[in-house]
């Protein structure tokens, strides 16, 4: 079974170079969001190339999911697919109970978001911008005072979740040098046999 074409994974520091080269190819405020890369979730050709981004900043039990890039517009839809199956994990770890964007896409439109009421955008929360703009809305879930998240909590939720990822890429690269090592060791016992080969067939001088 062949593994899959692209990896949706959490952004690192080494992803900035590529990501600040399409903040600014969508005129966004790399600046800004240099600072905050930790927030966006990246999709990656399994070879260390970003094909897309979104950002999902969370507050408490609500995120706002923003700045999407995609290198390839045509497959953009594509893209967006596999980074919503990412949020919708994150939405279930972070217990989240609505989703905001300014994004237009009809992708999103079609994924349950809808133009938010005045009711909905008075709990917007002030970080996220202004209430009077545009905003669409998903809500996950009835919210209840137990659903909120604390900052430490959501801290120690956030650090979790990293570590698992950590290992996670750890054990894939140990598995990966394994393989590696195997292959190696195949190719010099077949390098060496066909040496010994060759030696035998050679008339004696």
């Amino acid at each position: 079974m062949n593994p899959p074409k692209y990896v949706v994974r959490r952004a690192t520091v080494d992803d900035l170079p590529q990501l600040i080269s399409l903040w600014k190819l969508e005129r966004l405020p790399w600046e800004s969001l240099e600072k905050r890369f930790t927030e966006f979730q990246v999709v990656d050709d399994r070879a260390g190339h970003v094909l897309g981004a979104l950002g999902l900043q969370i507050v408490s039990h609500q995120a706002w999911l923003h700045s999407e890039v995609f290198l390839e517009f045509d497959k953009a839809d594509e893209f967006r697919e596999l980074l919503w199956q990412r949020l919708q994990s994150i939405s279930h770890n972070f217990s989240l109970v609505r989703i905001w964007t300014l994004e237009r896409s009809p992708f999103w439109h079609g994924n349950g978001f809808h133009v938010a009421g005045s009711d909905e955008c008075a709990k917007l929360p002030a970080t996220f911008g202004d209430a009077h703009a545009e905003w669409y809305v998903l809500q996950l879930r009835q919210e209840h005072p137990q659903t909120a998240l604390n900052p430490d909590k959501e801290l120690t939720l956030f650090r979790e979740m990293s570590q698992v990822e950590t290992r996670q890429t750890l054990e894939k690269a140990k598995v990966m040098r394994l393989v590696a090592t195997v292959l190696a060791s195949v190719l010099l016992i077949s390098v060496v046999a066909m040496l010994v080969y060759l030696l035998r067939k050679m008339p004696p001088r």
